[in-house]
């Protein structure tokens, strides 16, 4: 599957999962280039818009091995790119809160 059809299938199944999908230029000389987090009480994935396609992509993979995807229908190379991130990801910790 291309990048770019992976990335949009990776986001499809991140709406499907009811995620607020946030894409912005971060600061370049930032470490993370987004990530998972709760904004108002709202799951919110965070993309740093000016990283490149491959580090994208690992952001919402990272972000959807999080959750029991069991359920989900999605391609076999977009359910493997989520399982590769699983087998690597430490362990999850808890969603930090916004003030707001």
């Amino acid at each position: 599957m291309p990048p770019d059809a992976l990335y949009d299938a990776l986001l499809d199944v991140a709406r499907r999962l009811g995620l607020d999908i946030r894409v912005a230029a971060m600061d370049p000389k930032a470490k993370a280039r987004g990530g998972l987090c709760l904004v108002r009480d709202t799951r919110t994935l965070i993309i740093d818009g000016g990283a490149p396609l491959v580090e994208r992509i690992g952001v919402v993979a990272e972000a959807l091995a999080r959750f029991d995807l069991d359920a989900i229908s999605m391609a076999p190379a977009v359910r493997l790119r989520i399982e590769k991130k699983q087998r690597i990801a430490p362990l999850p910790r808890p969603l930090a809160k916004t003030r707001g």
